[in-house]
């Protein structure tokens, strides 16, 4: 037996239930669990890394159409949508089809996929609020791919003329440019490079240093071999007629002595004027090398997606919360 205030409470809890149900959208029994979540990215972002774009859209697609347009999924949904047009255009410039040419329909389901994103996100915003700036600018890299690879297949099929008409200097010439698909880039080959560099700049300073300590010594030698010729023979170097064979003798070794001293000299300046000049090019050249590099390496890691499912609990609820990294 329920005593009044038992049933005031229990229809409360009906009440709060029956507003919270009116209040969610249709859409949130459909609701994909954390499991089939996590699958999904984790398959889309294998395929993209294994270089089946087309496959790894797929998957992404799927996951964006099961989350829900609002608030708490709009920033998850938009990244979602920019990597599903990032496989398309990759799936496009890199997978050809059977006859060797490029497949123009991985361009036009990145094209319905965009207008499915913006009917969604419009129905729940209204047409009044702008999409984000960097889906309007993959957007925009899409239509450009596709509206340049429509002109292409057209051309293309275009019959050709076996008697073509002479051209002439005054007739207009079109020039399609070839498609050239930059290079991957991530900064590696910078960074080693500016690591060779930098470690021959530090070499470069190396023979500052050792011209630097080795001219003064040789210096010195120098001077102490032509003072004591000097003092055995004072018109040295020229000859001394008086000096006795074993005078001479010295004095010829001193001479010796004095040429050797003045040859390290001059090698030793040689190396100190070197590494002078090469020392601070080589260093700059390969610290500004190492630091482009390490910034296209961390940028290029950045740009990796990464998505994982956190329990979420509270007053009143229970559930799970998607946080993504794109």
């Amino acid at each position: 037996m329920l005593y009044p205030q038992g049933l005031t409470r229990l229809f409360s809890a009906a009440l709060m239930g029956a507003v919270l149900v009116a209040s969610l959208p249709a859409r949130a029994a459909f609701a994909p669990s954390p499991a089939e979540i996590d699958r999904l990215y984790t398959e889309g972002d294998k395929k993209n890394g294994d270089g089946d774009f087309k496959g790894a859209a797929e998957s992404w697609t799927r996951l964006m159409v099961l989350l829900q347009e609002e608030g708490s999924n709009q920033v998850t949904r938009e990244n979602l949508l920019l990597n599903v047009l990032d496989a398309h255009i990759n799936a496009y410039n890199r997978l050809p089809a059977p006859d060797g040419k490029k497949d123009l329909s991985h361009l036009q389901e990145g094209k319905k996929t965009y207008e499915l994103y913006l009917q969604q996100y419009r129905a729940v915003y209204g047409s009044g609020r702008a999409i984000s700036a960097a889906v309007q600018k993959k957007s925009d890299e899409l239509n450009a791919a596709l509206e340049k690879a429509e002109a292409e297949a057209k051309a293309a099929a275009t019959p050709v003329d076996d008697n073509p008409p002479l051209k002439t200097d005054n007739g207009d010439k079109t020039t399609v440019p070839p498609i050239v698909l930059p290079p991957a880039n991530n900064g590696t080959g910078l960074i080693v490079g500016g690591a060779i560099t930098a470690a021959l700049g530090f070499g470069a300073l190396g023979l500052l240093i050792a011209g630097a300590v080795n001219a003064p010594r040789a210096e010195e030698d120098f001077e102490i071999a032509q003072s004591a010729a000097i003092a055995i023979c004072s018109s040295f170097p020229d000859p001394c007629p008086n000096n006795t064979e074993a005078q001479q003798n010295t004095v010829d070794g001193l001479a010796r002595d004095r040429d050797d001293a003045d040859k390290r000299g001059r090698v030793a300046n040689a190396l100190t004027i070197t590494g002078a000049v090469l020392t601070p090019v080589l260093i700059g050249a390969g610290a500004a090398m190492l630091a482009i590099g390490i910034k296209r390496n961390r940028r290029s890691q950045s740009a990796r997606a990464s998505v994982r499912v956190s329990p979420s609990m509270g007053r009143g609820f229970a559930g799970a919360v998607l946080v993504g990294r794109f």
